[in-house]
């Protein structure tokens, strides 16, 4: 049996899908979609201050009852030992804007025993790379 060098149209199609992946341009990640969407907002603000803007923009975006039950959620993590944890706290890992639910709470003034169990929490609850950009975060 000779095997032979002739290659047919099928083939070439074929070939042609595979290579068609490579000259695709780069999938946006979410982080990157995030990152975009926040230089847009900081070259619509009016500059200095960028950081507490944000903040206020991500809140002003959420519902106020929201945020005032998630700032007072970050309060009482700021005085946690040990215990239960809130269950609305426990739902932010499923919410789509969870980064700025998570922001709300304040995460700097937390305890080392919060920060344990809300680590637990958000790893496993979201996937891989999620749980990356969370322990990025905190």
């Amino acid at each position: 049996v000779r095997i032979g060098a002739e290659v047919t149209e099928a083939d070439e199609a074929a070939q042609a899908q595979f290579r068609s992946n490579e000259e695709e341009p780069k999938r946006l990640t979410l982080a990157d979609i995030i990152e975009q969407k926040l230089r847009e907002r900081e070259a619509g603000s009016s500059g200095g201050g960028s950081k507490v803007q944000s903040a206020e923009d991500a809140s002003e975006a959420i519902n106020p009852q929201v945020v005032r039950v998630y700032s007072d959620i970050g309060k009482w993590l700021s005085t946690y030992k040990s215990g239960k944890i809130p269950k609305a706290f426990k739902i932010i890992p499923s919410l789509i804007n969870w980064e700025e639910v998570l922001f709300i709470t304040n995460p700097v003034e937390w305890t080392p025993a919060a920060t344990r169990e809300a680590t637990k929490i958000f790893v496993s609850n979201l996937s891989p790379k999620q749980a990356q950009r969370y322990l990025n975060l905190v």
